[in-house]
């Protein structure tokens, strides 16, 4: 189990993975390490996730229009495919980790 600590100083975040139940390990992310998807991100297999923790996998793009799907816990397909113009899906707030982050 891990968790993202956000202190107040917004342009760095902590994220806590505990090793055992008296010890845990600290890793430094900086404010890159998190982003939200932009149109260059959007390729076939992409998976990304809203600010709750929701996560899709991006099936289909093509000419103005974007095809995901709900994955669950163990990246599996949760609900069938939904479509929606790729302009409505950024519109949304979906997040990718940022390369080399972790």
């Amino acid at each position: 189990m891990s968790a993202i600590v956000q202190p107040s100083d917004t342009r760095t975040a902590r994220a806590i993975s505990p090793n055992c139940a008296s010890k845990l390990t600290v890793q430094q992310m900086t404010h890159k390490a998190i982003r939200r998807i932009g149109r260059d991100d959007l390729i076939v297999g992409l998976i990304c996730a809203d600010p709750d923790g929701n996560r899709i996998r991006l099936d289909r793009v093509d000419s103005g229009l974007l095809a995901y799907h709900f994955l669950n816990d163990e990246l599996r397909v949760q609900e069938g495919v939904r479509e929606l113009p790729i302009e409505g899906f950024l519109k949304q707030a979906w997040y990718i980790a940022g390369s080399g982050s972790l």
